[in-house]
Order: C-alpha cells, then sequence, then structure tokens
C-alpha cells in the first residue's frame, strides 16, 4: 500500500493535450475525499452525470462525444476539466482517483 489511512496524495492534473495544469488534486483514501483546486485557485465541484446529460443539446447528443461518455457514466460523479489553452475534458471521479493513485512524479495527465 502506497500510503497508509488519512494521509493525503497531492498531483497536479494535467491537459493530455497542451500540457498545462489544469487543477491541485488532493486525495484522501480513509475517509475518502477528492478535492479539486484549478488553476485559479477556486474549488471544483463534480456534476452528476444525469445533469450533465440533461444539459446537452437533445437532437446534437448522438454526435457529441461528450454524450456518448456521459451515457456511459451515468452513475458517476463528473469534473469537467478545461485548460486555458481551451482543451476541455470530462473525466469521472473514479478515473482522477484512480490516476492520482499510479501517477509516479508530482504530475499526472487525465
Amino acid at each position: 500500500m502506497p500510503f497508509g489511512p488519512g494521509l493525503v496524495i497531492r498531483r497536479q492534473l494535467l491537459c493530455p493535450v497542451c500540457g498545462t495544469l489544469l487543477a491541485d488534486a488532493a486525495y484522501r483514501r480513509l475517509p475518502p475525499n477528492l478535492t479539486l483546486r484549478a488553476a485559479d485557485g477556486t474549488i471544483m465541484q463534480p456534476t452528476s452525470a444525469a445533469v450533465l446529460l440533461a444539459q446537452l443539446q437533445p437532437g446534437a447528443r448522438s454526435e457529441d462525444p461528450r454524450a456518448r461518455y456521459v451515457e456511459q457514466n451515468l452513475g458517476e460523479l463528473v469534473y469537467e476539466l478545461r485548460c486555458v489553452a481551451g482543451h476541455q475534458m470530462l473525466r469521472t471521479m473514479p478515473e482522477i482517483v484512480r490516476r492520482i493513485r499510479t501517477a509516479r512524479g508530482h504530475g499526472t495527465t487525465v
């Protein structure tokens, strides 16, 4: 086990396209807690996948890769991550935690 109960793992989440900082992440295993702080310092809140799906345009859902991603992860909380270069991506909380736990070094792409 790489860390004991109550210890916090901190990582920088980087854009997979350009490598820009998306957020600073802090993950605690027990009790479980994931906190993402955007590059501007604000704390990021996850959104229910069902809420995201309702916000997408009904007519464009079939062609939209974001809609397909959300439909595949309806039971999860989803973070919408954006970099200053304009790239944006959706990632579920379990995906982010897995990246944080397996990363070597201070940063990981999401």
